[in-house]
């Protein structure tokens, strides 16, 4: 099939997004300030007014001076956690003693601590001196940076354990060290485990890494970059190295086709170069990237030769080759402070406006082209009095010498109308199509993809139909200090072929309602989830796990495969 007719409807996504910039642009649906109407606004009077002295204060979790947090567990939690360094905080800050004092500088200060920092929240607030001179405070709050013990997550009918140590704040430096030893329904036990630093040793560099020795796909990975900081920044570099290998799995529905085990190092460099306004951005990108694939123990489930020569070939086999690929983006570089979208009382910082990306890959060996990529995106997100609207788009095709190989696109959209202060109204919905050539399903719906109360692998196809509704409760109730909420749900989902009709009767469906607690100075504003669905073909069932079935730019579920 010809991607022009998919192009084509991508670049009428592109347009809409585009008029939609153009009739509701984000400085005027932001109310002029990134804060939401509850939250503080900014003061006038001090923009331009030149920083005489700056102070920071980093602070503990938990202020038992408040009547709410003077209990003995609060204290205890305080004395047994480190507390961010006061450098740690000072190297996010993006302006100095001298700077002229700019609202929009420090709106971006917070951001970027909260994003960066193992922090509760932040705030830069400049004061005037008896003597006339301008102070700017910046105050973060901490959250309880180690999580600890044994998880057990239930969702389509399968239950994973995992027992883990993550510690987001090392020595009060900002580290991330992961360790973890999981059990998951369908796969051996495996160890994984990671180290991240935004600013390695003090410098503008950022280094990690990460292994896995799980069966499914166990890795070896480290990677340098030189990331962009703020806004201002204009060219980031990063580079990485990996050993990977695991499974390789052909499925339909639950039938599974056939696997190979594979082996494969890597190494990738890439750069980008901003450009632009503040607000909006023009980046030009470009990267190389060379794999070494080696497959091996390949296994058929079929005893037809027919359908076992096409899963053959469906399967990944011993490749060496390069990637070059470049691309070009636009973003509008605009944000909104909310609360109750995703978490509960925790700063939620939205990006608003508009984003297009485009990208282009080419894959050789030393002999051949082996497949021409071109990637493209576009999403819109419109903040108004109490509400949020995202539309977005997406879609990659891979071909060989003209010929279709695959093609992977998505349309989905979110809203959401939080201006009661006890509810939440959340709607989502998407259609995803991956078509291959090859035998074999790529989408996945399930109980862990979209459609809860059902099994993890309830269906496979081509395409896949996901819609869902929630009415997430906020009624003021607290367990210790950590807000308990509820929601009512109900899914509607369905995988159906290009030709096939769309009938609503014959989407999947299930009802149901949940718990959710927001230990959000332990959680990083994830709640915890526990959800009670029902479903004609499973009747009642029970998950459990953290964050949000599905959020404004993601979801909780994942429904594409390899």
């Amino acid at each position: 099939e010809s991607p022009i007719p998919l192009l084509l409807r991508f670049s009428v996504v592109v347009l809409f997004c585009a008029i939609l910039s153009q009739l509701f642009p984000a400085e005027t649906t932001a109310a002029l300030y990134p804060h939401d109407t509850e939250l503080a606004v900014r003061d006038s009077s001090f923009e331009g007014a030149r920083i005489d002295t700056i102070s920071t204060e980093a602070r503990n979790m938990f202020d038992t001076k408040v009547a709410q947090y003077d209990r003995w567990m609060f204290r205890v939690a305080n004395k047994f956690h480190t507390t961010t360094r006061q450098r740690i905080v000072d190297a996010e800050l993006l302006f100095a003693v001298g700077d002229p004092f700019n609202w929009d500088i420090a709106y971006e200060t917070e951001r970027n601590l909260r994003r960066r920092l193992a922090i509760y929240d932040a705030r830069v607030t400049p004061r005037r001196l008896d003597d006339g001179r301008m102070l700017v405070e910046v105050v973060t709050i901490d959250v309880w940076s180690i999580d600890g013990g044994m998880d057990v997550k239930r969702e389509g009918g399968e239950t994973d354990y995992s027992i883990h140590i993550k510690e987001r704040n090392l020595f009060g430096m900002n580290q991330l060290v992961t360790l973890s030893h999981t059990d998951l329904a369908q796969e051996k036990a495996f160890i994984s485990g990671s180290y991240h630093d935004n600013r390695f040793a003090g410098h503008q560099f950022l280094v990690q890494s990460a292994f896995s020795n799980a069966e499914h796909q166990n890795y070896l990975q480290l990677g340098i970059a030189r990331p962009l900081y703020s806004l201002n920044d204009k060219v980031s570099v990063s580079t990485s190295i990996s050993r990977e290998g695991g499974r390789f799995d052909l499925y339909r529905d639950t039938t599974r086709l056939g696997h190979t085990f594979y082996d494969e190092n890597n190494f990738e460099l890439s750069g980008r170069y901003r450009f632009g306004s503040r607000v909006r951005k023009v980046s030009v990108s470009g990267g190389y990237s060379y794999t070494d694939q080696r497959s091996h123990d390949t296994k058929v489930f079929s005893s037809s030769p027919v359908d076992s020569q096409s899963i053959l070939a469906s399967l990944p086999g011993d490749s060496i080759f390069y990637t070059v690929r470049g691309g070009l983006d636009f973003t509008d570089e605009r944000y909104q402070e909310l609360r109750r979208i995703d978490a509960f009382t925790k700063i939620e910082d939205v990006s608003v406006g508009l984003r297009v990306s485009l990208e282009a890959h080419q894959a050789r060996n030393r002999r051949k082209n082996l497949y021409e990529a071109f990637l493209g995106g576009a999403s819109y997100c419109l903040h108004y009095p109490g509400g949020l609207v995202y539309v977005s788009a997406e879609g990659a095709w891979w071909l060989r010498e003209g010929e279709q190989l695959r093609r992977k696109t998505t349309t989905s959209f979110r809203w959401y109308y939080y201006r009661p202060s006890f509810v939440t109204f959340a709607l989502h919905g998407s259609l995803r199509e991956d078509a291959r050539t090859t035998p074999g399903d790529a989408l996945v719906l399930g109980g862990k993809t979209g459609l809860r109360g059902y099994d993890t692998r309830f269906l496979t196809g081509q395409r896949v139909v996901v819609m869902g509704a929630e009415t997430r409760l906020f009624p003021g109730l607290e367990i210790l200090s950590a807000p308990v909420g509820g929601a009512l749900f109900i899914d509607a989902a369905r995988v159906y072929a290009k030709h096939e009709p769309f009938r609503f009767r014959d989407f999947y469906l299930s009802v149901g309602a949940g718990l959710r607690i927001a230990p959000e100075r332990v959680s990083s504003g994830r709640p915890i989830r526990i959800d009670f669905a029902f479903s004609d073909k499973f009747g009642w069932t029970i998950s459990a796990t953290t964050g949000q079935y599905f959020s404004l730019f993601s979801d909780n579920f994942l429904l594409t495969t390899r």
